[in-house]
C-alpha cells in the first residue's frame, strides 16, 4: 500500500482494522483502512469499499 499522510497533521497514517461503519442505523462489521495516529481521522481503504461495501449495500437496500 502506499504511503498516506494526514492533511492536517502531517504525518504518517497507520493501517487498521477496526473502523466502525454504519449503514443507516444498522452496524456493520468493523473495516479495513487507515487512520491518524495524531487526529485519529480514519478513511476507507478503496478495495475494501469496492469490493466489500458495494455488495452489502445492494443487499441491504434488496438490489
Amino acid at each position: 500500500m502506499a504511503a498516506w499522510f494526514c492533511g492536517r497533521c502531517k504525518v504518517k497514517m497507520e493501517e487498521v482494522d477496526d473502523i466502525q461503519i454504519f449503514y443507516g442505523e444498522v452496524d456493520l462489521p468493523e473495516a479495513m483502512g487507515i487512520r491518524c495516529p495524531g487526529c485519529s481521522q480514519e478513511y476507507l481503504l478503496e478495495e475494501y469499499v469496492i469490493n466489500e461495501l458495494v455488495a452489502a449495500e445492494e443487499m441491504l437496500e434488496g438490489k
